[in-house]
């Protein structure tokens, strides 16, 4: 079990997640930060913001965002998550 740590970074700042959540392997913690993304990068002031993910040592594991692909109309059609693998 190791810790994780997800912070949202979008909007010229970023909030830092200093507690963390332990978890069993690096691709529970990417499965999780998909659904932080999806939750919390939907609606409110941290729409189009990031997920960064990152394990107890600093290293990035990932970076989620959520995009919306719009209609001609504007409205959202479907979305998908562009993930980045950080090095």
């Amino acid at each position: 079990m190791q810790r994780y740590f997800f912070d949202f970074v979008g909007g010229g700042r970023a909030e830092f997640d200093f507690s963390g959540r332990v978890l069993p392997s690096a691709e529970k913690a990417l499965r999780l930060a998909e659904l932080i993304a999806l939750d919390e990068c939907s609606h409110g002031e941290r729409i189009g913001w990031s997920v960064s993910v990152a394990d107890a040592k600093g290293k990035g594991l990932r970076v989620m965002t959520r995009r919306n692909h719009h209609s001609a109309k504007g409205h959202a059609e479907e979305q998908e998550f562009v993930s980045r693998n950080c090095v």
